[in-house]
């Protein structure tokens, strides 16, 4: 079942890198057509470059935080922190919440403190 979870995981993450590679394939894409009318060609250039270091800054933050939750996955993360939980308190919410949550805000926080570069 472990497999399964990692496999449905890193395909799930390969589809959004997939989007986002075809994202940035169309960043010198030309002004379409159906919008000449409300940008013009300086905007719609700075609109691109804006939209296209933000993608950039994302797909280095998913890098890490696909690192950081398969590590969780591979090195049974979850299982080590619910007996340290579970040694600490017996409600079953609390136990719930702190196994569902830690892994979320790591992986949330070291994605945005290991790159802080951003302008």
């Amino acid at each position: 079942m472990r497999i399964l979870i990692i496999i449905i995981f890193l395909a799930s993450t390969a589809f959004g890198f997939f989007l986002k590679y075809l994202t940035y394939s169309k960043r010198n894409d030309p002004l379409p057509e159906n919008v000449r009318d409300v940008f013009d060609e300086e905007t719609y250039k700075k609109k691109q470059a804006y939209l296209m270091d933000k993608l950039k800054y994302s797909i280095v933050t998913g890098l890490i935080s696909m690192v950081i939750s398969l590590s969780f996955l591979l090195l049974n993360f979850h299982y080590t922190l619910y007996s340290f939980i579970s040694d600490s308190t017996s409600n079953l919410y609390l136990t719930s919440m702190f196994i569902l949550l830690v892994p979320i805000l790591i992986a949330n926080f070291t994605g945005k403190f290991v790159v802080s570069d951003r302008r």
